[in-house]
């Protein structure tokens, strides 16, 4: 037995997955909108092969559910069998060096919080170049956004995390000595909650664009220009391209989603966000044009 063997199953990270409606309502009608009778797909990172159900009943082909977890993998193979799925075959196989013969269609749910943390990007890059004969690839694209926003609930958040500091002071001690460090710090962090009610104050800045199946590397530089009027944070999003009239996005006016809404605090005195994103981890920092945003 291999430690990748004794891995258990996450369940809470599948159960906020599968109970993620809008998510299964959009890969379902992609699905739907994309196969063919007699198609042969693919499911890279299957889960417990909720995709692979769907598929498998609009096509009369085979298909394949790849998972890289046995646990997974395992409950998957017992899911489909249980209902019967003549044509559905689970794989434990890491997706990098799966091999499946000549397959139509390649859906795929490896989405970060933001996009590319899962390596879909490398992923489907990988495999269609192994894989010519993959006619449709589901999601095709994908961007990352930034927007400026105004929100009550970031400051709630980020004034949590900086009365932690403050509550460990004493007689001389005082964290207040670096507290405008710690505001710049928290700037740097990656925050994920509900901006549902945030006001939008400015244009969305697109920071990439990938074409799945043929951008072949994820990284990025890209920068955000925050303009003056009371923003005090970005609100950093994707949005995915499953079919011609599908769109899945974590954007803050989207239906709800597991993905829920990122975004970054802006700190006092700067205006200029950074990002930086290499090898599944974002990094951010911040500057001052000089501009007086």
């Amino acid at each position: 037995m291999t430690d990748l063997d004794m891995l258990p199953f996450e369940v809470q990270h599948h159960a906020t997955m599968v109970g993620d409606r809008s998510r299964l309502e959009a890969y379902q009608a992609a699905l739907r909108a994309v196969v063919r009778d007699g198609d042969r797909v693919v499911d890279a990172g299957t889960g417990t092969g909720v995709l692979i159900s769907y598929a498998a009943a609009l096509t009369r082909g085979a298909v394949y559910g790849i998972e890289y977890f046995p646990a997974a993998a395992a409950l998957a193979d017992r899911m489909v069998r249980a209902a019967g799925m003549s044509n559905a075959l689970i794989l434990n196989e890491n997706v990098f060096h799966a091999s499946v013969d000549a397959p139509d269609v390649v859906v795929t749910e490896t989405i970060g919080a933001l996009g590319p943390e899962e390596n879909i990007v490398e992923l489907t890059h990988n495999f269609l170049q192994r894989h010519p004969s993959v006619r449709r690839l589901i999601p095709s694209k994908l961007s990352i956004y930034a927007v400026p926003v105004r929100s009550d609930v970031v400051e709630t958040v980020t004034e949590r995390f900086l009365r932690s500091f403050s509550a460990a002071s004493h007689d001389r001690f005082s964290y207040d000595a670096i507290m405008d460090d710690l505001r710049y710090h928290v700037g740097r962090h990656l925050f994920t909650t509900d901006l549902s009610q945030a006001a939008v104050l400015g244009e969305e800045t697109l920071l990439v664009a990938y074409d799945l199946g043929r951008t072949e590397n994820s990284a990025f530089d890209a920068t955000v220009r925050v303009p003056p009027g009371g923003a005090n944070a970005v609100h950093l999003f994707f949005r995915c391209q499953l079919a011609d009239d599908v769109l899945l996005e974590s954007r803050l006016s989207a239906p709800p989603n597991h993905w829920r809404h990122s975004f970054v605090a802006i700190p006092p005195g700067f205006d200029t966000l950074h990002v930086h994103y290499r090898r599944a981890r974002f990094v951010f920092t911040w500057s001052d044009s000089g501009n007086g945003g």
